[in-house]
This record gives C-alpha cells, sequence and structure tokens, in this order.
C-alpha cells in the first residue's frame, strides 16, 4: 500500500531525531602507565555506523591523564552514504577495580570528531591528573559516551 508523503516525511524526521538523544559512539579504554605520546587500543567500542575495525577510534594519550579519541572524519552508513561525525557534547567516566579508589574522567576538548578527556584521581585532598590510581596502584579505565 502507498503511504501519504506528508506522514512518510514526518516519520523520517523523528526517525532522523533520534540520533540525537543516544550516542553516536562509546569507547572504553583502560589508560597506560608509560611516557606520552602514546597509542592506546580500545577495549571496546561501537558507532552508530558499526563495530568493527573500520569503526574502531584511535586512543592517544598526550600527556599524563590526557588521552585523546578520534574517529575517522567519515562513515558510510548503510545507504553506502558518507555521513560527516561532528560532536557536540561527551560524557565521560573513570572507574578501577577497586572501590578506594576516587577516579574521575572529564571533557577536555572538543571538536568535530576529536574528543580530548583528562582523567583525575582525588587523593591526599587534592585532584591531579593521573593514569594509575595511588591507593590501590590499578591502571584507571575510562569510558566515553560521544553525541551529536
Amino acid at each position: 500500500t502507498d503511504v501519504d508523503a506528508t506522514d512518510y516525511n514526518l516519520l523520517r524526521e523523528h526517525v532522523a531525531q533520534m540520533t540525537r538523544t543516544i550516542p553516536i559512539a562509546v569507547v572504553e579504554f583502560t589508560c597506560v602507565a608509560v611516557a606520552a605520546p602514546q597509542a592506546v587500543t580500545p577495549t571496546w567500542w561501537t558507532t552508530l555506523w558499526g563495530r568493527g575495525v573500520a569503526q574502531r577510534p584511535t586512543v592517544t594519550k598526550t600527556a599524563n591523564g590526557i588521552y585523546t579519541v578520534t574517529l575517522a572524519a567519515t562513515y558510510l552508513n548503510g545507504l553506502g552514504v558518507a555521513e560527516t561525525v561532528s560532536f557536540s557534547s561527551l560524557d565521560a567516566s573513570a572507574h578501577t577495580a577497586s572501590d578506594v579508589d576516587e577516579v574521575f574522567a572529564r571533557r577536555r576538548a572538543l571538536s568535530s570528531a576529536d574528543a580530548t578527556v583528562l582523567v583525575q584521581e582525588f587523593n591526599a585532598g587534592a585532584f591531579a591528573a593521573a593514569d594509575t590510581a595511588t591507593t590501590s596502584g590499578l591502571l584507571i579505565k575510562v569510558s566515553l559516551r560521544l553525541y551529536r
């Protein structure tokens, strides 16, 4: 049966708007206790365009506790059309396997397909950039959710 053009256009618009309320990419990685710069392999990722090696973001340690996550500038969607990646916001969280560590991750910079996060530990009454938690000695794990 035929669908009225007005109804179909409204449906398309609603579906398109849904992609603005969910992350376009989720990336998880474990910090590394080596000097920067250092490439870091994500431990898990998914994007609107898939979760294969072709969609894997690159993660780079640029300084102690500072990591940049980069996606390709464009990805092919399911119709074979190139879509431009552009971030407008992100949520970041950090944790270790120990409940005694107070670790945090927050946005430091955000531009088109790059997101830089600052990983910090609260220890001895102060915040400091960190890759490893002082109390437990464990590496810090970071999770990012990137939005359009």
